[in-house]
């Protein structure tokens, strides 16, 4: 009886074991995704606020107005604060844009989302922003 308990037990430390892993591989890999969104957030607005002169007056409450739309649609986490804390992450770190990359063949499935007149792709979510810590944390 004792031989079986103790198989048991070691299968369950095995199992304990495998669960754990993958725990703890899911929160590495939605950290990454969100410290991945957050420093292209930064990006879309840095972009947007440099359109030139003409738009200056508009980039002033570009924040504030992108702040309220994105709280209405997704609640809690898109306050002027986060959203100057996104873009002061992006210009911080902007020279990992050369580091982005797409995965293969998936720039041809992104023709919906391009912006023809800048010829930009609009990310999907299966890029990543190379030299990234991948235990970074947006809390870092």
């Amino acid at each position: 009886m004792a031989k079986k308990q103790l198989f048991q037990s070691d299968l369950f430390e095995r199992v304990v074991g495998i669960l754990e892993q993958a725990r703890s591989n899911v929160v590495r890999v939605v950290n990454n995704q969100m410290v991945m969104a957050y420093w292209l957030i930064g990006r879309e607005i840095v972009e947007e606020e440099q359109k030139g002169k003409a738009r200056a007056e508009y980039g002033k409450g570009l924040i504030e107005h992108l702040s309220r739309q994105l709280t209405e649609r997704y609640g809690k986490g898109f306050s002027i604060a986060n959203l100057r804390n996104f873009r002061q992450f992006y210009m911080t770190y902007q020279d990992r844009s050369s580091q982005i990359h797409y995965p293969a063949g998936s720039e041809s499935n992104l023709s919906l989302l391009d912006d023809p007149a800048t010829e930009k792709h609009y990310p999907l979510g299966d890029e990543f922003v190379a030299g990234f810590h991948p235990f970074l944390s947006w809390s870092h």
